[in-house]
């Protein structure tokens, strides 16, 4: 846990992300970066994120970039449309 802790302060410090941006998260929970950043760091210093299911949804993620370049406040959740 203090492992998890450490990695989400480490990227606070470096000041790539900070509370003005959103976040574009479309990594698995089960992955070490779509835990660590997507989860805890998003939580932990209030950066607003889009998540996605998967990367290779390709049109969720683009819906995702444009509701980000469009500076829409808040979580948005991606469900997968049946075919």
């Amino acid at each position: 846990h203090s492992n998890l802790m450490a990695n989400a302060r480490q990227m606070s410090e470096i000041g790539i992300i900070d509370g003005n941006d959103t976040l574009h998260g479309n990594l698995p929970l089960f992955h070490s970066f779509g835990q660590t950043i997507q989860v805890w760091f998003t939580m932990i210093y209030g950066v607003r994120e889009v998540m996605v299911q998967s990367p290779l949804e390709v049109q969720a993620n683009l819906e995702a970039a444009r509701l980000i370049s469009q500076e829409k406040n808040g979580a948005q959740l991606f469900e997968k449309e049946e075919e």
